[in-house]
């Protein structure tokens, strides 16, 4: 024979303490969640002034080197060669913007 299980008032007092204790967990998580979220959205117009300025030294840095070799191109004056060179291995305003 079968023993009835009956719901006893320990047993709803249980689980109602258990959901509650969920529900707090799920607030605490959610409150760590958007903290995290605030602090990221705040720190990205920072992110993007220094991505902005650096894509602005790598555009510079672009165009002088096409510059250079269209003058080199154009006039064969060895000036234009040396400075580009120069710019590769030396300057490299390039290499430091792409490295920050």
């Amino acid at each position: 024979m079968k023993k009835k299980v009956y719901i006893t008032n320990r047993m709803i007092t249980m689980g109602a303490c258990l959901i509650f204790f969920i529900v707090i967990f799920i607030t605490f998580v959610s409150c760590y969640y958007v903290d995290v979220c605030i602090k990221k959205e705040a720190k990205a117009p920072k992110n993007r002034y220094e991505w902005t300025k650096l894509g602005g030294i790598l555009e510079d840095a672009s165009d002088y080197l096409t510059s250079e070799v269209r003058q080199y191109v154009i006039t064969g004056d060895a000036g234009y060669f040396y400075d580009y060179w120069n710019e590769v291995y030396k300057v490299k305003r390039r290499d430091m913007a792409v490295k920050n």
